[in-house]
């Protein structure tokens, strides 16, 4: 059921992307698993762990193929600069690489935490994982700039000159005409 979800859900991020947008999707995305995740932690707390929690997994899941999973790659390929694309990339994915590496040790040392348990009935984990998706959204809402139907061109220009994307100055304007 997991493995269908992602599938499904990744297709359609793969469809949607060009249509909805790179930023829209990964600030619904981020806002859809954080509040899976703090559903998760209320039922943790709760201690309620009904058929429901498996819906939230594959939210979560859902919200995640949606978004993050997929579209952080077409991202990624998008904004840096031409000159520097392969090593930020390979920058890039050290990071993320890194950032599961900490999630996977992190979540069992919390969840099996005995203060933390029994301060906060295993609920711990999905509140500090879910007020991560916070920040996320402010990261992407305040510093990712929305890529679609931009050339790499523009979006380097946009990097360089701090001028917001789909805006061109009468410069560059004159610049290009005929």
């Amino acid at each position: 059921t997991v493995g269908a979800v992602n599938l499904l859900f990744t297709i359609i991020a793969i469809y949607s992307v060009d249509r909805w947008g790179r930023k829209p999707l990964m600030l619904a995305g981020a806002a859809g698993m954080g509040l899976c995740l703090f559903a998760m932690g209320a039922a943790s707390y709760a201690g309620r762990t009904e058929v429901w929690v498996l819906l939230l997994i594959v939210g979560y899941i859902a919200c995640f193929a949606l978004s993050i999973g997929p579209v952080t790659w077409v991202i990624l390929s998008e904004i840096f600069p031409t000159k520097i694309r392969g090593r930020a990339l390979a920058l890039s994915t050290f990071c993320l690489w890194t950032a599961n590496f900490v999630v996977s040790q992190t979540f069992p040392i919390m969840n099996e935490n005995r203060w933390l348990v029994d301060t906060f009935r295993r609920a711990f984990p999905f509140w500090v994982y879910g007020t991560l998706c916070i920040v996320e959204i402010l990261f992407v809402w305040l510093m990712v700039p929305e890529t679609k139907g931009q050339s790499l061109e523009e979006i380097e220009r946009h990097w360089f000159r701090r001028t917001p994307l789909g805006q061109v100055s009468a410069e560059e304007r004159q610049k290009t005409a005929v």
